[in-house]
């Protein structure tokens, strides 16, 4: 893009001076400093202080002007959802050829990939419609999807990571990946990233491995506690008092927190049959879709 050198200079001088605009306003000089009667070193840090919000405030507007568009939300669901894909794309080495040919072996004894990539905005209250209807469009069964957005109403911000095997009656679905949100009262901002595996259960699976896992929750009641202080106490003399120090029990109420078990969570993972695959060519192929899934985030993105 080539710009005018007269024109970016005379940019820059507008931006710090739209910057820089209601410095005066609030010292009520016609300087940057308001007359004050603090010392000259104090005037000189709020001197700087003012300088660096101005120019702040004008490379806001200097990017607006020149480049067409207003600076970018470093932590936006669309920047965190791209940080996640090169992410995976980083600490996932793929053999192209190899792994595609896994995959493609899974396809054949039936099983189905899923993989979807969303990043829109919409009215608050289109946010679950919409981001349900996407993610059933991209071949994420009901019962998984309706458990991915539950609770979103109404939540400003959330980021939801998935990493888990779903059931029904009917068969399973392996699902990785994850969801950011962000809204307002007038907007609200979906960003996700979505892959995986479903699979039938008679024909694929060959049984289940169970595992038990304790589910704790921090709790706090009040107990009453025995507390040593040292006291002391003025003894009067005949001359002169004197100051006399012991160590009292006192009985006091204190919080105190604890964890407790609530209950058990049972997670069971599929052993898939032997002429299906084995562990390790399922994850082998959950790792092709996590590439696929980070190159067209990365892709969308520009960058």
């Amino acid at each position: 893009m080539a710009i005018n050198t007269r024109v970016l200079a005379a940019a820059v001088v507008r931006s710090l001076v739209c910057g820089t605009r209601g410095i005066s306003a609030r010292t009520g000089a016609r300087g940057f400093c308001a007359p004050s009667n603090e010392d000259n070193e104090d005037r000189v840090g709020n001197f700087k202080a003012y300088v660096a919000h101005g120019v702040m405030r004008g490379t806001g507007w200097l990017t607006t002007k020149l480049f067409h568009q207003a600076p970018v939300c470093i932590d936006s669901p669309s920047n965190q959802m791209r940080a996640y894909a090169v992410q995976l794309r980083d600490s996932n080495n793929i053999a192209s050829l190899r792994d595609a040919a896994i995959l493609n072996k899974l396809e054949i004894v039936g099983m189905k990939h899923h993989k979807g990539v969303l990043d829109f905005k919409c009215k608050p209250a289109q946010l679950i419609g919409k981001t349900r209807a996407s993610l059933l469009a991209d071949g994420f069964p009901e019962d998984l999807v309706s458990s991915v957005i539950e609770g979103l109403e109404g939540t400003q911000e959330d980021k939801r990571m998935i990493d888990t095997f779903h059931f029904n009656d009917k068969g399973g679905t392996f699902s990785k990946g994850g969801l950011w949100i962000r809204q307002d009262d007038n907007q609200a901002h979906v960003t996700a990233m979505l892959f995986g595996s479903s699979f039938d259960l008679a024909k694929h699976v060959d049984f289940f491995k169970e595992e038990c896992e304790d589910i704790f929750e921090v709790q706090t009641t009040y107990e009453q506690l025995k507390e040593t202080r040292e006291v002391s106490k003025t003894v009067p003399g005949r001359l002169f008092n004197s100051e006399h120090k012991s160590v009292e029990s006192f009985d006091v109420v204190k919080p105190v927190t604890k964890k407790q078990k609530i209950g058990t969570r049972i997670t069971k993972t599929p052993v898939f049959k032997q002429k299906v695959c084995t562990k390790e060519e399922f994850e082998v192929a959950q790792r092709f879709l996590a590439s696929q899934a980070a190159h067209e985030v990365i892709m969308l993105s520009g960058q």
